[in-house]
């Protein structure tokens, strides 16, 4: 039998240990990574809003719309007026008792909300021509109003812990951005247990940013944001996670999904499933910085300390002198090292040049997608629309 013919009969499991250990961190191709069941659009409790079971339409636009393109500047901002009413009327369904203001980014502004004021601003451009994308308009909006009903806890916790848990400022973005992540999720649950008509919008939304965001990896993505990208995506939007990516990472995708399969649950498995993911990324951190174990470079900062000392004492004293014994010379040059290394120490740990606040650099913004720097539009729309609106 020619060697191309042989059949290769694979060894049962069990007959290598060593090998089935490793086994258990690959991912199939066809297999579910959504770990809370969500369904194909990844939101909790997705389906048909109210209005689609009727003769209406199957989107907003049909109920809101006031016709195609091509409108002159009053018309845009009378229609994108009466549009942005009625998300905001959506906004207050949500919650009533919760109260907030909404506005569409204008010019060199970016879609962002103010936790303190309760001030929603939205990319009011995705309906800037026409009303196609209203219901991603507002889901948007529904997704921040979430933020203000249900993240104050969260901004209160994070204060609180930030100063114990991030030494840098690296590490207090990776800690800030891993907690953007999770608390979307969070938000958007309490949606479907509150107001479960409105999870077409957010579903809407995370169709628009995810589906065909642009989150693969490529040249500029480094290895260290190219992970943070795959835990994004296992949290928001999974089926983004290819074949590539899934051996890429799967390791990684194991142990995230063990991290997040409770980790939404409440508020304190919110705050558990953060700290679990940012302990856990900065040691991936530590591991691609490549640099020596923590406990050499320290032995270095102690040797460069001490030969400090040693010169200060040197160029003070010289390299003998009869008014000061060894044992004076060796307790100044110990005293003066301490206060050296304290420093070396101290600058290292302060240092943009290790671990994540080194990896962090080439990171390009990664951020929760519905978080990012939005478009907005003309300041002559946005008077427009203010002078309607008075």
């Amino acid at each position: 039998m020619d060697s191309e013919d042989k059949e290769i009969e694979l060894a049962p499991k069990g007959m290598f240990p060593a090998d089935d250990d490793e086994d258990i961190y690959e991912i199939d191709i066809d297999e579910n990574l959504d770990v809370w069941n969500r369904g194909t659009g990844y939101t909790w409790g997705g389906g048909q809003s109210w209005w689609q079971t009727t003769s209406m339409g199957s989107s907003v636009s049909s109920m809101w719309s006031m016709g195609g393109t091509g409108y002159v500047a009053n018309d845009d901002a009378a229609r994108m007026l009466k549009n942005k009413r009625h998300i905001d009327s959506l906004c207050k369904v949500v919650d009533p008792t919760v109260a907030h203001t909404l506005e569409f980014a204008a010019e060199h502004t970016s879609g962002h909300t103010d936790m303190n004021r309760g001030h929603i601003v939205v990319d009011g451009s995705l309906i800037r021509l026409n009303d196609n994308k209203l219901d991603i308009l507002a889901g948007l909006a529904i997704h921040e109003k979430l933020h203000v009903i249900h993240s104050y806890p969260l901004m209160k916790w994070q204060r609180s812990i930030r100063a114990e848990v991030c030494k840098s400022e690296g590490e207090r973005d990776l800690f800030q951005s891993i907690s953007n992540i999770v608390e979307d999720e969070y938000i958007e649950r309490q949606l479907h247990k509150t107001c479960a008509g409105y999870v077409h919008y957010i579903e809407a939304c995370k169709e628009h940013y995810f589906a065909k965001s642009k989150i693969d990896v490529n040249d500029e993505t480094s290895k260290f944001g190219d992970l943070i990208n795959t835990f994004l995506m296992l949290v928001r939007y999974p089926s983004k996670i290819d074949m590539d990516r899934r051996k890429r990472h799967a390791p990684h995708i194991r142990l995230f999904m063990s991290m997040i399969k409770d980790g939404i649950d409440n508020r304190e498995a919110v705050y558990k499933c953060i700290l679990l993911v940012h302990k856990y990324l900065l040691a991936q951190a530590s591991k691609m910085d490549d640099q020596k174990d923590i406990s050499e470079i320290m032995e270095e900062l102690k040797d460069k300390a001490m030969d400090y000392g040693e010169r200060r004492v040197t160029d003070s004293f010289g390299e003998e002198n009869d008014d000061l014994t060894s044992e004076m010379r060796k307790s100044m040059i110990e005293s003066i090292a301490k206060g050296r290394f304290d420093k070396l120490k101290e600058r290292y740990e302060s240092s943009s040049d290790r671990g994540v606040d080194k990896l962090w650099k080439d990171h390009k913004g990664i951020d929760t997608v519905l978080h990012e720097d939005m478009g907005d539009i003309s300041k002559s729309i946005h008077k427009k629309m203010k002078e309607l609106e008075n």
